[in-house]
């Protein structure tokens, strides 16, 4: 069976390959005594762009991995103090 790459992922993969792509694109031109300004301004953009997929994808991943922590931290605690703690206020002082 094919796994599925996420959209997220996906975003991420085309973005670096377009910036990586761009930057090499200014570098060819630059030994090639090539002028190359408004794609080394593109280049720059490409990379601001995949700086903030970045940002927005692992903050992502940090809200949909929260409640597995937690419930690992959970399981692993003795029972008495399984009482004494509220699942609940561990997952919103991790979201936060």
């Amino acid at each position: 069976m094919k796994k599925k790459i996420e959209t997220s992922k996906k975003i991420l993969a085309v973005s670096y390959v377009l910036a990586i792509i761009l930057t090499v694109t200014v570098v060819i031109c630059t030994f090639a005594n090539i002028e190359c300004g408004y794609i080394t301004t593109l280049a720059s953009s490409a990379w601001l762009e995949v700086s903030a997929s970045n940002v927005f994808y692992y903050t992502m991943c940090k809200r949909l991995n929260v409640p597995k922590v937690v419930m690992g931290i959970y399981g692993d605690l003795p029972s008495e103090l399984k009482e004494q703690v509220d699942i609940n206020n561990l997952i919103s002082n991790l979201m936060n």
